[in-house]
């Protein structure tokens, strides 16, 4: 890292959001994401779309001792592909020593003691997500992405 005061992220994009969001558009977001926490996306990886209910890639990832300080996910949504949320995958990134970001939701778990805070929050999101985990916003993520100045 050149500058240590600067926090190193590792960028994943959604596949499944696509093609309404570019997995250009959607590092462009999470970019911003970064800079919010003073620091810089340095890597970057996305679930193959054979991959985003198991989300394998991003299980890999775990056991890589990544020189990273966190992972920034586009949505949480990324974590209720599946029947569940999968909460034991992000409490392992956070037991692993990573924050976790999720852009579109503004979210941040940086430590056990926040992920345990935001433990009803997460739940809301999987519980709002509903059984069409896929349709209804995701609209409303595009409308919004689409009227950011980033996208003019």
């Amino acid at each position: 890292m050149t500058d240590e005061s600067q926090k190193i992220y590792y960028s994943i994009p959604d596949v499944a959001a696509q093609p309404h969001l570019t997995l250009r558009m959607q590092h462009v977001l999470n970019h911003d994401m970064a800079h919010r926490h003073n620091g810089k996306i340095a890597y970057y990886t996305t679930e193959d779309p054979d991959t985003t209910v198991s989300q394998k890639i991003t299980k890999s990832m775990l056991h890589e001792s990544l020189q990273v300080d966190g992972f920034i996910f586009l949505q949480m949504q990324q974590f209720c592909y599946g029947p569940t949320f999968n909460f034991k995958l992000l409490k392992e990134f956070i037991e692993n020593g990573y924050e976790v970001h999720f852009t579109r939701e503004a979210v941040s778990i940086l430590d056990m003691d926040d992920l345990e805070q935001k433990k009803e929050l997460l739940y809301i999101f999987f519980r709002t997500y509903g059984k069409n985990r896929t349709e209804p916003f995701l609209k409303s993520f595009v409308k919004a992405a689409a009227s950011s100045p980033i996208a003019h």
